[in-house]
């Protein structure tokens, strides 16, 4: 019902190497009179790459919004998006703001990739300009990782805005 009224925009990323320490992997920011409500994100090694390499990552929602980082493009999905803009910001690899709210977290063989899909009952709406669990989501290397790795992923969201 909801998704009536809502966008569905996804952020990607391909053959990006993250280093060894505890940083987020991308960020997806909500802004004031907008919400959002993450439905995927994902992070595979990248293609043509063998990679040996067990990472711990989670997915967060924080207060604080990160900085720096590299733009993303926020491409909406199917024909209801249409040339919609996003009002979401996507970051790529940006300094997270503060302590962050794990939602789901593991440790994962990067070659099989790691997927957060929340079902239904544990899907979180981030409302721009809200606390708990904070109006921006991402994907975070929760632990220090062993080597750096090449990897690829993303994050598909609804979007509802009043703009």
């Amino acid at each position: 019902m909801i998704a009536q009224h809502g966008r569905l925009f996804v952020a990607t990323f391909q053959d990006v190497t993250i280093g060894t320490a505890a940083q987020s992997i991308m960020e997806v920011q909500v802004p004031d009179n907008s919400f959002a409500i993450p439905l995927r994100a994902w992070v595979s090694a990248a293609i043509g790459t063998p990679l040996d390499e067990v990472l711990a990552l989670s997915f967060y929602g924080n207060d604080a919004a990160a900085t720096g980082g590299t733009g993303m493009t926020e491409q909406p999905t199917g024909p209801a998006g249409g040339a919609d803009a996003s009002n979401c910001t996507a970051l790529l690899e940006p300094t997270i703001g503060a302590t962050p709210f794990d939602l789901g977290e593991g440790s994962y063989h990067l070659q099989n990739g790691w997927e957060y899909v929340p079902i239904p009952e544990e899907m979180e709406l981030f409302l721009g300009g809200n606390a708990d669990p904070g109006d921006n989501f991402g994907i975070r290397l929760s632990v220090t990782a062993l080597a750096t790795a090449p990897v690829s992923g993303g994050i598909k969201w609804l979007e509802v805005s009043a703009a």
